[in-house]
């Protein structure tokens, strides 16, 4: 049992990494996806969280500080996410079953996390979600990915089928503020736009006052205050839109089938965070 990289050729493998980082991995190098590295189901199972001499412990320290290396962790930290075999796959998607940790610094503390993040599969959030699916549950550790933390000044979340009316022929797009958590938790209401495949006309353009954003802090997030003069602007701009637009489209052709993503902007780069299929449970 090793730690993969996003970018490895056995990175394509769900059984071995989880749905989501072989998504991930499908488009790592066709588009702006964090770098990173995946920790297998089970790794840490059978050693203590101090037992830094084992041979899992050190492996994984070195795959943090090459990590370190690359991005400067330090500064933006790295985002800890959970990948299963269930997750982000064409019937079934977790969203929310799992514990996400976000801007974590510093060994010991990225550690905890993934331990934490991985065994977060038998919680009794998780477990009740399996059994309505019935999904056999069992207390093993999930695979987690590691990457680059992505500090996005403007998150969004688009279905390249719009999930409100099913209409395949348009992309629904909802963005705001800061982190992408402030639309997945529930706490803004954000902006949605509506865009006609055919054309990439932009049927709906809905700003919503969006008074509250999370940001990174100095380790881990923080909700924050969103200065007034921008509360009631567009949080991306037309050809942001179609930029991201563009994206689903090519990531929904290469998955041939209708795809959930999540991106962020940060810097003007727009940044490929998620890609699952759409599911409805």
């Amino acid at each position: 049992m090793t730690i993969l990289w996003l970018g490895e050729s056995l990175t394509y493998d769900s059984t071995l990494v989880g749905s989501k980082a072989a998504n991930l991995n499908r488009f790592f190098r066709d588009y702006n996806i964090p770098p990173g590295f995946i920790i297998p189901a089970n790794y840490f199972l059978a050693i203590h969280i101090e037992d830094q001499n084992s041979t899992n412990y050190i492996q994984f320290s070195k795959a943090y500080k090459q990590l370190s290396l690359l991005v400067d962790t330090e500064t933006l930290g790295v985002a800890i996410r959970s990948s299963s075999s269930h997750e982000d796959g064409s019937l079934t998607s977790f969203a929310g079953q799992h514990d996400t940790f976000l801007n974590v610094k510093g060994e010991p503390t990225v550690l905890k996390a993934i331990i934490e993040c991985s065994h977060s599969a038998s919680t009794s959030r998780a477990s009740e979600y399996k059994r309505i699916l019935n999904i056999e549950s069992d207390n093993s550790y999930i695979s987690v990915i590691v990457q680059q933390m992505i500090p996005s000044e403007v998150s969004g979340i688009a279905f390249s089928s719009n999930p409100i009316n099913k209409n395949n022929n348009e992309i629904f797009i909802t963005t705001s503020w800061g982190l992408g958590e402030s639309i997945a938790d529930g706490i803004v209401t954000p902006d949605n736009y509506i865009v006609d495949k055919s054309d990439n006309s932009i049927k709906l353009s809905q700003i919503n006052r969006k008074e509250i954003m999370i940001i990174p802090s100095e380790n881990g997030t923080i909700e924050s205050q969103v200065s007034p003069d921008i509360q009631k602007e567009s949080s991306i701009s037309e050809n942001q839109i179609i930029e991201i637009t563009d994206l689903i489209i090519k990531l929904e052709n290469q998955m041939q089938k209708p795809v959930d993503v999540e991106f962020g902007y940060y810097k003007g780069i727009l940044y490929l965070l998620q890609c699952r299929p759409i599911t409805t449970i």
